[in-house]
Formats: C-alpha cells, sequence, structure tokens
C-alpha cells in the first residue's frame, strides 16, 4: 500500500474534513457550553461538560490519524520481525534512536542503534557504565560477520547504503520509507 503522506495532497485530504470539523466543533461547543454554566453558576458542570468534549475531540483525532498509520507506527515492521526472530537474534536501527522507538515497544526487545550517537541519547552513551548498543559502521560490519552468532534485523530509511555484498542482506518489508534488511538469513 503506498504511503498517503508521500503523496499529500487536497484530494488525499478531502476524506479528512468531516473529521477536523468534528475536533473544532466539538472544541468550540465544549468551551462556549462551559462558559454559559460558569456564567449561569453551574460552575460544578463545566467538568463534565469539558470531558465530553474531549472525548468527541480524540475520537475525531484518531480518526484522521488512521490514514497515516503504517507512516507513523512501527507495527507491522514489529510483527514481521517478531515473526521471523530466532534466540540470538538483534534488531538495529539506522538513525536516531526516537526515530524508532515504538519499535522496541511492539517487539519487547532492545534496539542497537547505528551512527545513533546523536540527540538525546548522545551525551549518555558516553559514560563507561552505559550498555554496548551504540554501533558506528565498523561495528555494525563485525556484527553480521559474526560466526554462528544469531541474525541482524535493520531498519533503515537509506537501505542503498547497505548493498549485497559479504552479509547478504535480504530485504523483508518497504513501508513509509523505511526498509527492513535481514542479514545472516533469509
Amino acid at each position: 500500500m503506498k504511503s498517503k503522506v508521500q503523496n499529500l495532497s487536497l484530494e488525499h485530504l478531502r476524506h479528512l474534513v468531516g473529521w477536523v470539523l468534528g475536533i473544532a466543533l466539538s472544541t468550540l461547543a465544549g468551551s462556549v457550553l462551559a462558559l454559559a454554566l460558569v456564567r449561569r453558576g453551574r460552575a460544578r458542570s463545566v467538568p463534565w461538560v469539558l470531558a465530553a468534549s474531549m472525548v468527541l475531540c480524540l475520537g475525531c483525532m484518531h480518526r484522521c490519524f488512521r490514514p497515516f498509520e503504517n507512516d507513523i507506527s512501527s507495527y507491522r515492521l514489529a510483527t514481521l520481525i517478531n515473526g521471523h526472530w530466532k534466540p540470538g537474534d538483534l534488531i538495529v536501527v539506522d538513525g536516531l534512536y526516537e526515530t524508532y522507538n515504538s519499535l522496541s515497544f511492539y517487539t519487547r526487545r532492545p534496539l542497537h542503534i547505528l551512527n545513533g550517537r546523536q540527540g538525546y541519547r548522545e551525551y549518555g552513551s558516553r559514560y563507561p557504565d552505559a550498555p554496548p548498543l551504540f554501533l558506528d559502521r565498523p561495528a555494525f560490519e563485525r556484527l553480521i560477520h559474526r560466526h554462528g552468532a544469531g541474525r541482524v534485523f535493520l531498519v533503515t530509511r537509506q537501505p542503498q547504503r547497505f548493498p549485497d555484498r559479504d552479509g547478504h542482506p535480504h530485504l523483508l518489508r518497504e513501508q513509509a520509507g523505511r526498509s527492513l534488511l535481514l542479514f545472516g538469513g533469509s
């Protein structure tokens, strides 16, 4: 399925208009009704009115996110990894941890980070007691060529940086600009 974010046009956004209006109208109606209740001396009802308004608003917001779920969530990539997982396998993400952190949540496994000594985790990654999760390119090359060990799942936005050489990566899936490569097995 082609990503809707990659081809974002007014035509693609047209089906969201009703839900966006629902967000605006529920927020406006809840605020106006809450102010009217305060002016009439019924301030005790205001939290209930605002809560109802928020429920409607959040429901509409959820519907607005659904078409872009594949672009936002790593759920499908994690499901694929979990389905192919064998003991000893590792997951490596290429770039910032913050870009892929939901992958760790859905797989329930730690992520190794290639070229990730930047962003929020950069400072702590340099402490002597920091876990050895941060990899540079030579460390990654050693990881995929280790004999007798598990396979390496690599999630990257630039698969062309990992040509088919001795590690023989297999492309498992491309989704929303992210590629899942498997080194050391099929």
